[in-house]
């Protein structure tokens, strides 16, 4: 069974807003994270960022991915072994070691839509349940959905756009893996920087911005980093780490 970790009372963590009440009551067993601008820089993992999820593993912790790429795109993290469940597509897919098959969460991306963008909309990408595109294709990433008449949500996440049908997101992904796993909401910490993250904060016992995140993520947030993006995980493993050791006296 996992350790607890538990939080020391609010004057002893830095840069903490208390949005809910109840926070740092709870004793946290894993860690669910946002990948690019978060645990990542650039799609590139640094080796102190994984030594640090080496750490929280080897006491005991858990490890979710919660992020909006494709399978393709994130199996370089999923080989790693530093995870334990990972939410794809922004809540779309469901992946579990050891080959981390994409399991899909929701509908496929209807032919009609697809004809509709393609050649239309840059960068567009096409995933088990998301269709992805730059912002700069909203217009007509709207107009295609309703033409269809899709019930489906467009989502921003910083310079890029993705549209789901409505229910699915990084939440309902969240919930997925969590239940999977057999883990409670609420002995989870939930670590992201971008629009599409503002929804865990109802999702997890603890929600942490990073300091780059977007003002809306930190206005949501109950702690805000004091550093940016893969550095501001590892501040928070290190408060975990720490409180868990103060709790047991090491």
């Amino acid at each position: 069974m996992p350790s607890s970790f538990s939080m020391h009372s609010v004057s002893q963590i830095p840069v903490i807003r208390l949005n809910r009440p109840g926070t740092g009551r709870h004793s946290f067993t894993a860690i669910a994270c946002d990948a690019d601008g978060t645990l990542t820089w650039r799609k590139q993992l640094a080796g102190r960022t994984a030594a640090a999820l080496v750490r929280w593993r080897s006491a005991g912790g858990q490890v979710i991915l919660v992020t909006g790429e494709v399978r393709a795109d994130l199996l370089y993290l999923a080989r790693t072994g530093l995870f334990d469940r990972i939410a794809g597509e922004n809540g779309g897919t469901l992946l579990r070691p050891p080959v981390w098959r994409a399991h899909a969460l929701g509908p496929p991306p209807p032919p009609g839509l697809l004809r509709a963008l393609r050649g239309r909309v840059r960068h567009l990408t096409v995933g088990r349940v998301m269709v992805a595109a730059q912002q700069s294709g909203e217009e007509v990433l709207r107009a295609a959905i309703r033409s269809f008449g899709l019930d489906y949500r467009v989502i921003r996440n910083l310079k890029n756009l993705m549209a789901l049908p409505v229910g699915i997101n990084k939440t309902s992904g969240l919930n997925a893996a969590l239940d999977d796993l057999g883990l409670d909401p609420a002995r989870v910490v939930s670590v992201g920087n971008g629009e599409n993250d503002v929804c865990l904060a109802g999702a997890s016992g603890l929600c942490v911005a990073v300091a780059n995140a977007v003002p809306e993520m930190k206005a949501k947030a109950d702690w805000v980093t004091r550093r940016r993006g893969p550095d501001g995980v590892i501040e928070v493993i290190r408060r975990l780490l720490k409180t868990h050791a103060a709790k047991h006296g090491r």
